[in-house]
């Protein structure tokens, strides 16, 4: 991976690059900079199914999420990020960083983020909220939201953008 490490070049100026994975080298317009490492040494995942056993990346972006008010989980394929989604957001809970995590997915994928959710935590409360169950009564569904005690809230992305909300919390 390569990073840039002049100012911003010009559109004949080709920019120079350098081989440093893990950090770019400071410049004028660029304040330094220093890559964390998080290790999930001391993490524990209370809750999490017996069978399900996850790979050290997997523990490194919840040490991450965590440790950080936003992270970006940019994994292909298969790496097991519904796991990664998962598995922050019971910390979270468990920790009291977050009194009930809200999930926010697709709206093809919220059938398959609630079963996957069940099955890695299954003495969780989840409540989920698909597009149709949110649209037929909003009131009711953030009412539930608010009142019950959930461990996490797994909701499609419709039926987030349906939920209302105030003018000053939408900026």
């Amino acid at each position: 991976t390569t990073m840039l490490a002049t100012a911003t070049p010009t559109r004949t100026q080709e920019p120079t690059r350098t081989v440093t994975p893990t950090a770019v080298a400071p410049t004028a317009t660029m304040p330094p900079m220093a890559t964390a490492t998080r290790t999930a040494e001391h993490l524990t995942t209370h809750g999490l199914a017996p069978w399900f056993k996850p790979y050290p990346h997997q523990l490194e972006f919840v040490a991450r999420a965590v440790a950080t008010p936003a992270a970006l989980c940019g994994l292909p394929v298969g790496a097991g990020k519904t796991a990664i989604m998962a598995m922050p957001a019971m910390t979270m809970r468990r920790l009291g960083l977050a009194r009930k995590p809200m999930v926010v997915v697709p709206n093809h994928l919220i059938e398959q983020t609630a079963r996957e959710f069940r099955q890695l935590f299954p003495a969780a409360k989840f409540l989920v909220g698909y597009a149709k169950t949110v649209a037929g009564n909003r009131k009711a569904f953030v009412a539930r939201c608010a009142t019950g005690d959930w461990d996490a809230i797994i909701i499609s992305h419709s039926a987030f953008n349906a939920m209302p909300v105030t003018e000053g919390t939408e900026q």
